[in-house]
């Protein structure tokens, strides 16, 4: 170890409450609520308001400019992050994702942290900024091509973002790139179901089957709902399904329904589920992909075209982060921000500029850097980190918001959207979620599945769908759709109890954080 020389001109001594270390450099905070950094500075993460890098060997301390009344520090690689005692924030530092929470691409001096008011506690990963409100919720911005942020997407926020899971949180740490938090345990919301149940889709989930529940999936760590199927990730990361089991959807070894959750043969440490019309996804914590139920289209990755009831490993594809499933094709999201695609290509959906079908994993070329994919149907999308949404495959209902076209077997930018953070598909339907929480939609409209005020049958491009503020997330189905707000209060609209209505409020005093629908069914946790 070696001590710190104290600035030059400081002749009391300075007792040092708290530190913080970057990669290169080091926060102090004293006792009078001052900070004090020393290190490299090349990117101005010491706050003293220059660049200039230290000299060979220099290990003098210097007062970090124009901020007083700290209370705490936070470093990352090459920012730095302080919080004042009036509950704001500051930082300065390298930029280049956003950590530093505003447009500039550095900061040699603090910067106050705009949106961010009443903190009580902050933290920082490598490139990745965090910070505990006094109503113990979370806020984040930064980097987010690994997920750290934790809001269901993997878009970089260069401004604070609410992560919609982390309530009652009492401690948070972060580190690289992922973040840590304990909370006290809140009233949890239940997973609940709701619409058609013609196969038992809905299972032991309604409202009237509250004693048959299952206690692997009171509070399960993930949903996805087929078209007349469910799926959902308990506790300790397996899966169980429920509903339609036909071509072995279910995942249990036999082609017998169910209308109870059934546990999916061999798969563990699973991370996320997908479901199409007659096949299932799973995104396993190493980064594989695993399928079963119908093969038809080739839509499990393999030869033959037998179906399977029970998941298989899909070969060729590793480090995987996100997937999506169609009514007979997949998508897959490699952490190097490609999508691969395979199965059914009859109106282009694949985006690999053939037809048929594939059956083993190809990626798409011409759009990169994505980070959120959709399937619906037949179309599928992507967002990229610069917030432009691209949109292939079938567009005979306008699900591409590209007028004159009836199919793109190539990926195309929809037009009159553009800083999104989030996609969707329904089946005939096409959403973007911008970072501002504004909602736009576009597709098949019949019965007001967008939301919109158009009177048509078709919207052929996007609109915004004006009756809903702050939007997180949506799905939609064939004739129904569901959006969850930033703070958990869920919102449906299109046919609902055969009746058409327009967006508003769900009767759920439970705040949500994901939102599944298949075709005539949701599930919501």
């Amino acid at each position: 170890p070696i001590s710190l020389e104290p600035p030059v001109g400081e002749h009391s001594p300075l007792h040092f409450t708290a530190i913080a270390a970057g990669q290169y450099h080091t926060l102090a905070l004293d006792q009078t609520g001052h900070a004090w950094s020393c290190g490299w500075n090349v990117f101005g993460q010491l706050g003293n308001g220059s660049f200039t890098p230290p000299k060979e060997g220099e290990r003098r301390l210097g007062k970090v400019v124009g901020l007083d009344e700290v209370t705490a520090l936070a470093a990352g690689h090459l920012h730095s992050v302080a919080l004042r005692r009036d509950g704001t924030v500051w930082a300065w530092g390298y930029n280049t994702q956003g950590q530093v929470g505003n447009d500039e691409a550095e900061s040699h001096r603090p910067q106050l942290v705009k949106g961010v008011s009443g903190a009580i506690a902050v933290t920082s990963g490598a490139t990745t900024s965090l910070a505990i409100l006094a109503d113990h919720s979370v806020v984040a911005w930064g980097a987010n091509v690994f997920g750290a942020i934790g809001n269901n997407s993997l878009h970089n926020w260069n401004g604070p973002t609410k992560i919609p899971s982390l309530h009652n949180v009492r401690l948070l740490v972060a580190g690289g790139n992922r973040g840590m938090a304990i909370a006290e345990s809140p009233a949890v919301a239940e997973l609940r179901s709701f619409g058609s149940n013609d196969q038992g889709q809905l299972g032991p989930f309604a409202k009237t089957d509250r004693d048959e529940r299952d206690a692997h999936l009171q509070h399960p760590r993930s949903i996805a709902a087929g078209f007349h199927h469910s799926l959902a990730i308990s506790d300790d990361g397996h899966v169980w399904a429920w509903g339609q089991n036909d071509h072995g959807q279910l995942g249990n070894g036999n082609l017998a329904a169910s209308k109870v959750p059934v546990q999916v043969q061999g798969l563990d440490h699973v991370a996320a589920v997908a479901a199409g019309e007659h096949h299932s996804v799973g995104l396993r914590a190493d980064g594989t992909v695993w399928t079963w139920g119908s093969n038809a289209h080739g839509q499990l990755a393999r030869q033959p075209s037998a179906d399977s009831l029970a998941p298989v490993q899909v070969q060729g594809l590793d480090k995987i982060v996100a997937i999506a499933a169609g009514q007979a094709h997949t998508l897959a999201l490699r952490f190097d921000r490609r999508v691969w695609a395979w199965g059914s290509d009859q109106f282009g959906q694949l985006g690999l500029m053939g037809g048929g079908e594939t059956r083993v994993p190809s990626q798409i070329d011409g759009i990169y850097g994505i980070c959120g994919i959709a399937a619906g149907a037949s179309h599928s999308l992507a967002v990229r980190a610069n917030g432009h949404v691209y949109a292939w495959g079938d567009n005979r209902r306008g699900q591409l918001g590209h007028p004159g076209i009836t199919e793109s077997h190539v990926p195309i930018e929809a037009d009159r959207v553009d800083d999104a953070t989030f996609v969707a598909a329904g089946h005939y339907q096409s959403f973007a979620v911008q970072s501002g929480g504004s909602l736009w939609a576009w597709g098949s409209d019949a019965v007001g599945e967008l939301g919109v005020d158009r009177a048509a049958p078709i919207v052929a491009e996007p609109q915004w769908v004006t009756e809903i503020r702050d939007v997180a997330s949506v799905a939609s189905g064939d004739h129904l759709t569901v959006a969850l707000q930033r703070e958990g209060q869920a919102w449906s609209w299109g046919l609902f109890d055969q009746t058409p209505t327009s967006p508003r409020p769900m009767v759920d005093a439970s705040p949500r954080s994901q939102v599944s629908a298949g075709q005539a069914h949701v599930l919501l946790r």
